[in-house]
């Protein structure tokens, strides 16, 4: 596994507490440059700066709250780096990037 998914993935295991939200967003971003295709990373790097922001303009961030948006996203997240590791056909990596959307617009709500 390359070295940056690693780093990602191990960040994403501490918990998506603002701090780490940064981190993320920018592992992702450096991926997104560095790649042949960029979409999955850039797509998470949005995400992750969406909810960053989200949590950041909002006072106090409920645990509760963060704690839901980590369920709801972690399984999707997960489908989307396993789905670039393991080079997935477009279309599943494509479902895989829906469904996180869906699960993170589902909690903006």
């Amino acid at each position: 596994m390359d070295i940056r998914i690693a780093k990602i993935k191990k960040n994403l295991q501490k918990g998506l507490y603002v701090e780490n939200l940064s981190e993320i967003r920018h592992q992702c971003m450096e991926m997104a440059k560095e790649v042949n295709e960029p979409l999955p990373f850039y797509v998470l790097a949005s995400v992750f700066h969406d909810i960053e922001e989200h949590w950041r303009t909002k006072k106090p961030l409920l645990a509760d709250e963060a704690k839901e948006m980590e369920q709801r996203i972690s399984g999707a997240l997960k489908d989307v780096i396993d789905g670039f590791i393991e080079n997935q056909e477009l279309k599943q990596m494509w479902n895989s990037l829906n469904a996180l959307l869906r699960s993170f617009l589902q909690v903006e709500k």
